[in-house]
C-alpha cells in the first residue's frame, strides 16, 4: 500500500492543487476573488500537507505490517480509518463549496468592483461601456503572481517527490 500511496495519492493531491490554481486563474472566478475559491484552495493545501506529513507514519505502519513476526494486534491501528474519514469530510466540504458557491465576493474584490464602477460612471457612455467590457475580463496582476508562485511551489514539491526526497515529520 505504501508504494500505491506514494505513486497514486501524492501525485493526485499535487495535480488537484495545481489544476485548482490554474483553473481559478484562467476563469472569471479568480484565485482570491470569491470566498468559496479561497476556502477550497485552503482545504486542498491543508489536505496535501497533511498527506505528505502522514506518509512517513504510513510508511512506518506498512513496514510493521510487512514483518511476519509482529503480532496482529500491533498492526491494528485506528489512524488510517480516522485519516480516511477526515479526508472524506474535507472532500465533501470542497464539493459543497464548488456546487453552492457561498459567501460571495471577498472584501478586496468588492472594493475593486466598486472602484471600477465609480470610474466607469465618471466616463462618458461610450467610454464607460468600453471600460466595462475590458474590466470584466481582467484579473489583478497580484492574483497572477500569487497563482504562478503557488504553481512553482507545487512543482518544486512534485519534482522533489519524483527525485525520491521524502518529507518526514520532525
Amino acid at each position: 500500500m505504501a508504494p500505491a500511496a506514494w505513486f497514486v495519492l501524492v501525485p493526485l493531491a499535487h495535480a488537484s492543487l495545481v489544476s485548482g490554481i490554474a483553473l481559478s486563474l484562467g476563469t472569471a472566478w479568480g484565485l482570491f476573488r470569491h470566498y468559496w475559491v479561497v476556502l477550497k484552495l485552503l482545504i486542498t493545501v491543508f489536505s496535501t500537507a497533511v498527506l505528505l506529513m502522514y506518509m512517513a507514519t504510513f510508511q512506518q505502519m506498512a513496514g510493521v505490517a510487512a514483518d511476519p513476526i509482529v503480532d496482529i494486534e500491533t498492526v491494528r491501528n485506528a489512524s488510517p480509518l480516522v485519516h480516511a474519514i477526515l479526508a472524506l469530510v474535507l472532500l465533501l466540504a470542497a464539493t459543497v463549496l464548488g456546487v453552492y458557491k457561498p459567501f460571495g465576493l471577498t472584501t478586496l474584490a468588492r472594493r475593486n468592483e466598486l472602484q471600477s464602477r465609480d470610474e466607469a460612471a465618471r466616463l462618458t457612455r461610450s467610454e464607460g461601456a468600453l471600460l466595462r467590457r475590458v474590466l470584466r475580463g481582467m484579473t489583478a496582476r497580484w492574483a497572477y503572481i500569487a497563482g504562478i508562485s503557488m504553481i512553482v511551489l507545487v512543482l518544486i514539491v512534485v519534482v522533489l517527490h519524483i527525485a525520491g526526497i521524502e518529507f518526514r515529520a520532525h
